[in-house]
């Protein structure tokens, strides 16, 4: 009896530079429950047997017989410990179990300033979303957490970091993935549940938890539905196995600890994809849709944000714009057009992309404010505003800032080719540049607004992200003028948006993605981006500092796994892959190509982190996929077009009760919902890739 005492009090230390971050107690780590819903408690278990040489200890209760293994992994990593985990459940009685559900869980008690980190779904419990809406929360209240499918998470992982006079030590779970046939038996289920004094890391077969609903996954746009598919049948012998790793740390500054998720993704899951297609056959359908979607005569040229040369029309039902940045993209589409033009010597297409650029420094300013923007063109009333659907909407920041920095890269390309620049287009940037350098223009913290009204004054001065790509314009600007001004600007102004974001990160990016109004990828993509720029324009260290931590807040979103599809979908049938496709936000859970792949690349190059560049080429490689390559092919007339909204996961992007007609889109189906931005994306990167590096 007393050798039994010992051995269920056997504890591992997770050592990292002589401090305890926490200790394993394997006879305490393993649950399960039989019956609906279901019960994490703690077991009473048996201990048969624990063998400190292979560090496996058998245990028993009920009819459950319980090993678990502890191994040092393959590779050590450096930076942190590491350790592989090994559980198995069998069914030792001679009755099935129904309704079994069990798993394995971390307590993280008694340790002050949590933050918590669940790719694609929560960051600090994401305190930058719309509490109107309904998106994933752990919440604060002891039995309230969020568990939800393996395939939701693009890096299956959870990692927590606390404070310590030491330092942010930090812990991560990781559960390594293993997709036979696609169907939902395949897959485990991850989380973390509040308790009174912290929280406890769960991983689960299955059964799920939304914000504290169990049996509840989110199924559509802030619509949470009942799921009853996690539960387990255990026949009599029949065992559940399941392999995770444990990681442990600790940092320097507070807000780091998510970092690790990147890195041990990265080193466990190994994501790797090849191209489905060659850069050259991407530019080439890429050129297609763009062909298709432009649109001139003597008033206006442009790029419509929707078309409706496919089958089905315009798809939006909205009347037909162009959008310059946002979901349009329109200048980028023109820099793409002035590319192929100097590439291929095609003159009209460089007359053609000059033209579309042309039209927006001489027709987009508001008219009240000089340099203030407006980003929508109307082609039945041919005028500008700031929503499609609103003459009176503020002027949104995103839109300024991305417009102008890519008139700079128009700009910068057409100089570099010796093509004299207009000066109405050096005017009307410098007046933008002007307005983005006034303080009025700010919110109290400093900051770029979501929005301007039509005078020019801040709609809000909530703390967010939208507005950092007017930081990267203003760095643009510097080095397309060579005025240290706008570079003073633009790095006084990133120091800022670090201040409030990346200093402890206690409030995440967010409130880039404009119908999104919470923690978000666009908003961690354009710190990203203009870190990265201005590492380029000032060699200092706090940029090159600042870009890798975004790059690795972005990649958090980016699958470093392949999901595998549900047998029978779209998905399925073609083969697709989710290895480095990224999602969106925490309340849009589906896969697009928005991302700075090239971007990415370059850095990584410049830094020397071989990690980054590996990534931006899976990324820039899953990014060739859902090419419709003839006509049909998924849902398209025109050859190149490619959907916005790949589902991964079980989700589809409407309410309820519109989610009721799309279930079978779950796991495996797309939206033909087609933006002009997804052409803008991918052709620039791959014409990037050609014209600067190799795409192999």
């Amino acid at each position: 009896m007393e050798e039994k005492s010992v051995m269920r009090t056997v504890r591992i230390p997770l050592t990292w530079m002589r401090n305890t971050v926490c200790e394993l107690e394997p006879a305490r780590m393993l649950w399960y429950s039989t019956g609906r819903p279901w019960k994490l408690e703690e077991q009473e278990w048996k201990v048969l047997s624990w063998d400190g040489i292979s560090e496996t200890m058998v245990m028993i209760s009920g009819q459950i017989r319980a090993e678990l293994r502890v191994v040092k992994p393959e590779e050590v990593p450096e930076g942190y410990g590491c350790l592989r985990l090994r559980v198995r459940f069998e069914n030792m009685g001679k009755e099935p179990l129904a309704c079994f559900a069990g798993g394995i869980s971390l307590p993280v008690r008694g340790k002050p300033k949590q933050k918590v980190t669940i790719p694609h779904m929560i960051y600090n419990d994401n305190p930058s979303a719309d509490p109107e809406r309904v998106v994933p929360h752990i919440g604060d209240e002891p039995g309230k957490g969020l568990i939800v499918e393996e395939h939701r998470l693009p890096i299956p992982a959870v990692n927590v970091e606390w404070r310590k006079k030491t330092g942010y030590p930090f812990l991560t779970l990781l559960s390594l993935p293993r997709v036979e046939t696609g169907e939902d038996e395949d897959y485990w289920s991850l989380g973390a549940l509040r308790e009174e004094d912290g929280v406890r890391i769960t991983a689960a077969s299955g059964v799920l938890m939304f914000n504290g609903m169990k049996d509840v996954f989110y199924g559509g746009r802030c619509t949470p539905l009942s799921y009853m598919k996690g539960y387990r049948t255990l026949a009599s012998g029949e065992s559940l196995k399941k392999t995770f790793y444990i990681a442990w740390g600790v940092g320097k500054k507070e807000g780091r600890g998510y970092r690790n998720l990147t890195d041990l993704g990265y080193r466990v899951l190994k994501p790797r994809l090849e191209p489905f297609h060659s850069c050259e056959e991407m530019i080439e359908y890429k050129r297609r849709v763009l062909d298709s979607r432009y649109v001139e005569n003597e008033k206006y040229a442009g790029y419509l944000t929707f078309g409706s040369a496919n089958s089905f029309g315009n798809i939006s039902g909205r009347p037909e714009y162009f959008l310059y940045g946002w979901t349009g993209q329109a200048i980028k589409l023109a820099w793409c057009d002035c590319m192929l033009g100097l590439e291929a010597e095609e003159k009209f297409r460089l007359k053609r992309g000059m033209q579309v650029t042309d039209f927006f420094p001489r027709n987009g300013e508001s008219g009240t404010i000089p340099g203030l923007m407006r980003g929508y063109y109307m082609i039945d009333t041919g005028e500008f505003r700031g929503a499609w659907n609103d003459k009176a909407a503020p002027l949104s920041s995103r839109i300024q800032g991305e417009s102008i920095a890519d008139c700079l890269e128009v700009m910068l390309l057409l100089r570099a080719h010796g093509i004299d620049i207009p000066a109405k287009w050096e005017d009307t940037v410098r007046r933008a540049c002007a307005f983005l350098m006034k303080e009025e223009g700010r919110t109290d913290k400093g900051l770029y607004p979501l929005a301007w009204t039509l005078d020019g004054k801040p709609e809000s001065h909530e703390i967010n992200a939208g507005g950092m790509p007017c930081v990267l314009a203003l760095a643009a600007a510097a080095e397309y003028f060579r005025e240290e001004a706008y570079l003073a600007c633009a790095c006084m102004q990133y120091e800022r948006y670090a201040v409030c974001h990346m200093d402890t990160f206690e409030i995440p990016f967010a409130h880039a993605t404009m119908d999104a109004r919470c923690e978000d990828k666009e908003a961690g993509l354009y710190f990203f981006v203009t870190a990265a720029k201005l590492y380029e324009l000032t060699g200092r260290e706090c940029f090159r500092e600042w870009g890798k931590l975004a790059a690795d807040w972005i990649l958090t979103f980016v699958y470093h796994w392949n999901t595998g599809f549900r047998p029978g979908t779209p998905c399925a049938e073609k083969g697709f892959r989710s290895t480095g496709w990224p999602g969106v936000s925490v309340q849009n859970h589906h896969l697009d190509v928005f991302f700075p792949t090239y971007e990415l690349y370059r850095f990584g190059k410049l830094t020397g982190d071989e990690r980054l560049t590996q990534m931006a080429r899976v990324i820039s490689g899953a990014m060739t996929q859902g090419i419709a390559t003839q006509e049909g092919e998924w849902g398209y007339t025109i050859i190149g077009e490619q959907g916005e909204q790949y589902y991964q996961t079980n989700y589809f992007q409407v309410r309820y009760p519109a989610i009721l007609k799309y279930l079978e889109h779950y796991r495996g189906g797309m939206q033909v919902w087609n933006p002009s931005w997804i052409t803008a994306q991918v052709m620039s990167s791959a014409l990037k890739f050609r014209y600067w590096e190799s795409f192999a």
